[in-house]
């Protein structure tokens, strides 16, 4: 019986004229994700189901939630200046971040409305973290959704974890930063994936030895960590991608610059980017409706 329900499922979705729609994590770089967003909306592309991590599942959830691109858009340009992310920081010592979880859901709490379920969206919802007591990957598809973005959100040593009497939840990009695996598991639909992530080849490297990021931003006790940290989520992910492919890979052209913490200012240069990426793969995502 379940088996031919299963059956009849599928035939009704192959006739549903619509993509999946899976976001990476990226941290300020992931804001280009409301770039491709925005021109899907004008294409007139239906989402039937959509993922994320981290900056990902953030943008993923509010989509999922019914919230407008055009109200996305207004909330990231207004939340993205320099003063209302220092609103976030806390520098107080012994805490496990610089972003503590009350001021991260404080924040949250602002565009998400804090007794929505995961279930109760409108579109087919989900995120991962990785359990910090096992290291283990954790689907999020159902429960607060709240705490489903904290949770996907935390980064490790910057943003404290989700924690209840079992788990202890932070960035699923420790993991699986482009969750392709995860949708696969959910859907029969084409699976439109986007990657912001920051490769190894657009790292600003350039000098010599003793000095080879003269270029970057990035303070200089972090760059080795960032770079190997740039090295490991690349690794991970195009491992990921090679067992569970996309339908169709986008990566949009962002300043190498712009990292996980940096660069959130630059939001219009950051959604133009992912415009500009899912304009020149119009006739690819049509398609995939094919």
């Amino acid at each position: 019986m379940h088996f031919l329900l299963g059956v009849i499922y599928n035939l009704i979705m192959t006739k549903d004229n619509s993509i999946a729609l899976v976001l990476s994590g990226g941290g300020a770089r992931g804001l280009a994700h409301i770039g491709v967003l925005k021109v899907l909306d004008q294409l007139g592309i239906h989402i039937s189901a959509i993922g994320g991590c981290s900056m990902g599942g953030l943008i993923a959830s509010l989509y999922a939630a019914g919230t407008p691109i055009s109200e996305i858009e207004k909330i990231a340009r207004k939340y993205s200046s320099t003063r209302e992310m220092v609103k976030l920081v806390d520098l107080t010592p012994n805490h496990k971040g610089f972003i503590l979880s009350q001021n991260l859901r404080s924040f949250l709490s602002k565009i998400i409305d804090k007794n929505i379920n995961i279930e109760d969206t409108k579109i087919p919802l989900f995120m991962n973290a990785v359990n910090l007591a096992t290291g283990r990957e954790v689907i999020l598809d159902h429960g607060n959704l709240l705490n489903a973005i904290h949770s996907t959100t935390a980064v490790p040593g910057f943003i404290s974890p989700f924690e209840d009497k079992e788990r202890i939840l932070a960035d699923g990009g420790v993991v699986n930063n482009l969750p392709v695996s995860i949708m696969r598991t959910k859907t029969i639909r084409p699976i439109l994936a986007i990657d912001v992530h920051q490769s190894l080849s657009s790292f600003p490297i350039s000098g010599n030895a003793s000095n080879p990021y003269p270029k970057s931003r990035i303070p200089e006790f972090l760059k080795e960590y960032y770079l190997a940290e740039i090295i490991k989520t690349r690794i991970l992910t195009d491992l990921n991608l090679s067992q569970n492919p996309a339908d169709l890979l986008l990566s949009p052209k962002i300043d190498p610059n712009i990292s996980l913490f940096l660069g959130f200012q630059k939001v219009n240069e950051l959604i133009e980017a992912g415009e500009s990426a899912a304009m020149a793969n119009k006739e690819n995502i049509f398609a995939l409706l094919k």
